[in-house]
């Protein structure tokens, strides 16, 4: 009998090269980690080269807790990795292509996770090839009707486009975006750049969405709901050592205060507290202190 899940992240798990040493990442793996440590049932869909990069990267995983059951191993691709350069803890990405979580391939396991899980999360970037992108979509499609499928569209390089963007959200009833993205998207979908005009016109492109996450960096995050109730919160002050896996967690907080029905300002308030730890730890996917489970 195949497992079922609370929680998916679907799309690429990898190796971050930053400057002081290789760290686990890729935003669905991230999420997923977090959804976790949360005490939720979470596994990344994904793809490792069948190689020790690919071998370390699973087993690393396992050592943390995450369920890597999801994640094929493949031939003749290699495990994904991406450079990245640090400014003042502002994160920059050389993302390698052609690589295994490229083609995450379907499975009757991926799939009947996905037709039970509660919450999925999903972006632009595995969508990059054809192959992964089937597969991501064929999933987002086998969901129940009451799923959280959350579009983290995670704008990355040229890795996206019109198409891309306009499908993950036709199938989204979250939508999380990062103010820097806002501008990319409003473009994209030939929509209003200014918040409050662009969140109206997502909601009325969009009947199937119903809630709206952005993300300000140092100057805050939003929520908004379908029928307007918002909760506007501040960047929680923290000693910046890294921003990378700090969006995921934070997008794991408000998933995890969704599902387990609680207010939306104190939903808000959990995912930002966390966010805030994320970024005082160097990599994605730390250990988190007892105080910052919801």
């Amino acid at each position: 009998m195949s497992q079922t899940y609370d929680v998916l992240g679907i799309g690429e798990v990898l190796w971050d090269l930053q400057p002081d040493g290789r760290q686990l990442g890729g935003a669905p793996g991230n999420f997923a980690y977090h959804c976790h440590a949360q005490g939720l049932r979470a596994a990344p869909i994904s793809a490792v080269g069948d190689d020790d990069e690919g071998s370390e990267l699973l087993q690393t995983l396992q050592d943390r807790g995450v369920d890597t059951s999801l994640i094929s191993a493949l031939k003749d691709v290699p495990t994904g990795t991406v450079d990245v350069e640090l400014d003042n803890g502002k994160p920059t990405y050389t993302i390698h292509e052609s690589v295994a979580w490229d083609r995450i391939p379907m499975t009757d396991d991926a799939l009947a996770a996905a037709r039970s899980a509660r919450a999925v999360c999903y972006g632009t970037l595995a969508q990059r090839d054809a192959v992964s992108r089937e597969t991501i979509l064929q999933l987002l499609d086998a969901t129940k009707p009451d799923c959280l499928r959350v579009f983290d569209v995670n704008l990355r390089q040229s890795f996206y486009d019109a198409d891309i963007v306009d499908g993950g959200l036709r199938r989204a009833t979250v939508f999380k975006l990062s103010d820097d993205e806002t501008d990319e998207v409003g473009r994209l979908l030939k929509m209003p750049l200014d918040p409050e005009p662009f969140g109206e016109a997502l909601f009325e492109r969009y009947p199937n969405l119903s809630l709206l996450v952005l993300t300000r960096g140092g100057d805050g995050s939003l929520l908004r709901r379908r029928d307007g109730e918002q909760s506007d919160q501040p960047t929680l002050k923290s000693e910046v050592k890294s921003t990378v896996g700090a969006g995921d967690s934070f997008t794991a907080g408000v998933v995890t205060g969704l599902l387990q029905g609680r207010p939306l300002a104190e939903t808000h308030a959990f995912a930002s507290k966390l966010a805030a730890f994320v970024v005082s730890q160097s990599g994605a996917m730390p250990e988190l202190p007892d105080d910052l489970k919801l």
